[in-house]
């Protein structure tokens, strides 16, 4: 990473160590599709072939014919070594932020679901994890649970909400992960989506917006035969 003032830029956003996500992680997320709050914290991974960066299309592959959502999300990244970690250290292991779109093929996700299988493909597609556009130092926040996500299609405000609303605060999502899987230096979270999750198809704009931690476009287009 390259420092600058107050912020680094993204060199290389697709090759972090591990790229983590929090479902469900919003309580009205979790409702508009008919549960409730989980009663333990929900994570996945995002493997690094679906990860991309600020400005990078966000590709709906041809023989992909259902539904396509949009997540807007914040995403931290890891700055020391964790494991079985107590709240203090993980706080102090949360070295920035920026922002993400955890692009979810919805239609792949319900049907593995209800046949109880892993839906880690709806997940993971090529392109389908764009995150950026920089590194926002955590020191520089004084309080992240007083900045509000926006996501947009187009010029559609789409989802919006405090982060005082997540479920897991960054800190402690960090100590539930690191009890089963080590964290390292480099790792990424994808800390959740609020309400207002819905489809997107070609040609559409995708923003992710955060007061202090900029803005993330990524274009839509659907690949041809």
């Amino acid at each position: 990473m390259k420092g600058e003032a107050d912020k680094w830029q993204l060199l290389q956003p697709g090759h972090p160590g591990k790229a983590l996500a929090i479902g469900k992680n919003f309580l009205a997320h979790a409702r508009e599709f008919g549960v409730e709050a989980p009663d333990e914290l929900v994570w996945f991974a995002k493997l690094p072939g679906c990860l991309s960066g600020p400005g990078c299309e966000v590709q709906i592959p041809a023989w992909l014919d259902s539904r396509v959502d949009h997540e807007a999300e914040v995403v931290l990244l890891v700055g020391a070594p964790l494991h079985n970690a107590d709240l203090e250290g993980a706080a102090a292991a949360i070295a920035a932020y920026t922002l993400g779109n955890d692009i979810t093929a919805r239609k792949q996700q319900g049907l593995d679901r209800k046949r109880e299988w892993p839906w880690l493909r709806s997940k993971n597609i090529a392109g389908f994890g764009p995150f950026g556009p920089e590194w926002t130092p955590a020191s520089s926040i004084s309080n992240l649970s007083q900045l509000e996500l926006r996501g947009y299609v187009g010029d559609e405000l789409r989802q919006q909400a405090s982060l005082a609303d997540l479920l897991w605060e960054p800190a402690n999502a960090l100590v539930e992960i690191s009890r089963w899987c080590p964290l390292n230096p480099g790792d990424i979270v994808f800390m959740g989506t609020p309400a207002g999750v819905g489809p997107i198809q070609d040609g559409d704009l995708l923003r992710v917006e955060v007061d202090q931690l900029g803005c993330l476009h990524n274009p839509v287009r659907k690949l041809e035969n």
